[in-house]
């Protein structure tokens, strides 16, 4: 199996304290210390329709990750993270393309049947 150069980079992250989760996430977008933002595609509705808004209101770049890569990351990254060393963001960048059009209707399918599926459609 190939290394997953998103994974090992999001948890190089995590290990090294370069990011934030759960209450302190908004406020970091807000504030401009998060350098980009990666949530698990299966988010719950309301809460990849705050980060959407929040991320394309201040220009924050938005990752989705299927879930079945991002439960790799462990408890640590609980369902979404902020990114906020640039290097991190940057190497990222690289790897991933962001959500392009932030009024994209997300549409998680059923995790039973399919865990590894989402997908985004322009409304």
């Amino acid at each position: 199996m190939p290394a997953d150069d998103v994974v090992s980079l999001l948890g190089l992250c995590l290990r090294s304290g370069k990011f934030t989760k759960g209450d302190a996430l908004i406020p970091s977008i807000q504030s401009g210390k998060a350098k980009a933002v990666v949530m698990s595609s299966l988010c719950g509705g309301n809460r990849v329709k705050k980060l959407k808004n929040k991320c394309a209101s201040y220009e924050v770049p938005l990752y989705i990750l299927d879930a079945a890569r991002y439960d790799r990351l462990g408890p640590k990254a609980g369902n979404s993270i902020a990114i906020v060393d640039e290097g991190f963001a940057k190497s990222l960048s690289q790897r991933m393309d962001p959500i392009d059009n932030p009024h994209a209707v997300y549409e998680p399918k059923n995790p039973d049947t399919d865990p590894d599926s989402a997908s985004l459609s322009a409304s």
